[in-house]
């Protein structure tokens, strides 16, 4: 049975379990998990796959390998080891003033911690509870940090008076990614664009940019190839159906 598209679902094991059509692009994200460097960044578009992206490398980390039979990393060499994972989606807070950005991270904080079984104090500071987070889930093993639209903040607010309020915050709250780097594993953040400001480029010196990496320019999105491999049939119905070649 011809497998169904969607444009609404961004969870992995989602279109996997409902056996959703998905362009197998799994040599890329083998190829990240088994860097040495093991701390990269992306930059796209919204609407891109980003979002899906960070959901499969959360299931690879899971060693959730089951999820992946057929798809080309399966039968590639990795160990499928399970990692305890931070997985802070920034696009889902309220990001109109700082103090509601504060208010939505600890809450993202707060669901981790309790995704991974540790309690966190009642401190009200975004930053001091992710540098608590990692300190505590460190104990479980390596850790992985996935960040999906980090700069979500300052997209929203780029003429807004307040916006410098804004990336002081973000600039204290992604100090903890470099302030940690010994416990970490992987670290994987995604962004509409790249600013220079917020620290995060400037002081994870091991930070790796593939956004224009020419190795990852087929990542995202389709090739003449892939279209004509995956939707092949589906263009052909089309152009039946509308009489043209």
């Amino acid at each position: 049975m011809r497998q169904s598209i969607t444009t609404s679902s961004y969870t992995f094991e989602n279109i996997i379990e409902r056996n959703l059509f998905y362009a197998d692009k799994t040599e890329y994200f083998y190829k990240i998990v088994t860097d040495e460097s093991g701390i990269f960044f992306l930059s796209r578009p919204r609407r891109f796959g980003k979002s899906l992206s960070v959901s499969i490398l959360k299931n690879i980390f899971k060693g959730n390998k089951e999820l992946f039979k057929g798809l080309k990393i399966y039968d590639m060499p990795y160990d499928w080891k399970s990692y305890p994972v931070i997985n802070l989606n920034i696009s889902k807070t309220d990001c109109s003033s700082a103090k509601l950005l504060n208010e939505g991270l600890c809450i993202l904080l707060h669901d981790n911690a309790r995704d991974l079984g540790i309690e966190l104090s009642n401190e009200l500071t975004a930053s001091y509870l992710f540098g608590e987070l990692i300190t505590k889930a460190s104990k479980l093993g390596k850790l992985v940090i996935l960040i999906d639209e980090y700069d979500k903040p300052l997209v929203e607010n780029i003429y807004s008076p307040h916006i410098e309020e804004l990336r002081q915050m973000l600039e204290n709250f992604y100090i903890n990614i470099k302030a940690s780097d010994e416990h970490l594993r992987f670290v994987f953040m995604t962004g509409v664009t790249k600013f220079s400001k917020v620290s995060v480029f400037s002081k994870l010196n091991n930070l790796r940019d593939i956004t224009m990496n020419e190795q990852f320019a087929t990542m995202y999105g389709y090739t003449q190839d892939e279209l004509e491999h995956y939707f092949g049939d589906r263009i052909d119905e089309h152009a039946d159906k509308n009489n043209i070649d």
